[in-house]
């Protein structure tokens, strides 16, 4: 028994099955319309897909100043310190 808007309503196992079995069908008729329909895949992603175009952009952007920003204190480290290679130490291969 689960209470639902002040009622008590009986969940059974077949229920339960009906209702998911329900939800398959409707879920593949959304799928397969959205993949054959044009006209509904405009109308229903068209904005989601400038959207997500706009976020990849920004994205892509943000990640190659990161990598720019990244290999320049890198190479400030490096100038910063410079390693003297005659005094290392061999290694043992």
């Amino acid at each position: 028994m689960v209470r639902l808007l002040g009622a008590e309503v009986y969940l059974s196992v077949e229920l339960l099955k009906a209702a998911g079995l329900i939800g398959a069908i409707g879920g593949m008729q959304f799928l397969v319309t959205a993949l054959v329909d044009k006209d509904y895949q405009r109308g229903y992603f068209g904005e989601v897909r400038s959207e997500l175009r706009q976020v990849f952009a920004v994205r892509a952007v943000y990640r190659d100043r990161l990598c720019r920003v990244d290999a320049s204190a890198v190479s400030r480290a490096e100038r910063a310190r410079p390693r003297d290679r005659a005094t290392a130490k061999p290694s043992g291969n």
